[in-house]
């Protein structure tokens, strides 16, 4: 009997090739977010996570800048990211983690205030580490 080779399951960049079984969701991690008619407010309850913030308002004193948040269950804290500021966040506790958004709008499905760029733009001067043994 010879050795059979397995057939292809997903793609170079890691998408799967087959279709899932209905009903199922996988989220990805879906790169910079950023909101034009909100505000986000994240809560950390559990584990720790990475926020990465770029202001991306032309107006602002601090445009262009980048600011790296560590919060987790023992270094809590509300984050208040304001309209215009990209952000992404990463999980980077051993354990999966726990946090809470409170947009200051209520979210509208016809039009989503929500626009985004992949984690690896060159619009923001930031890389993310990739975290490997999970």
């Amino acid at each position: 009997m010879q050795p059979r080779r397995d057939a292809q399951t997903v793609t170079p960049d890691g998408r799967r090739v087959g279709a899932l079984i209905d009903g199922v969701v996988v989220r990805k991690v879906k790169g910079w977010v950023v909101h034009h008619e909100q505000d986000d407010r994240l809560f950390i309850s559990l584990g720790v996570l990475k926020i990465v913030l770029f202001d991306g308002r032309e107006d602002s004193p601090t445009y262009r800048q980048i600011d790296e948040l560590i919060l987790g269950e023992r270094n809590r804290g509300l984050v208040i990211i304001p309209q215009g500021v990209f952000h992404a966040i990463q999980n980077v506790g051993h354990t999966d983690a726990l946090f809470f958004n409170l947009p200051t709008k209520p979210y509208n499905h016809a039009a989503p205030d929500k626009y985004r760029l992949p984690l690896d733009t060159d619009q923001i001067p930031y890389r993310f580490e990739a975290r490997l043994g999970w």
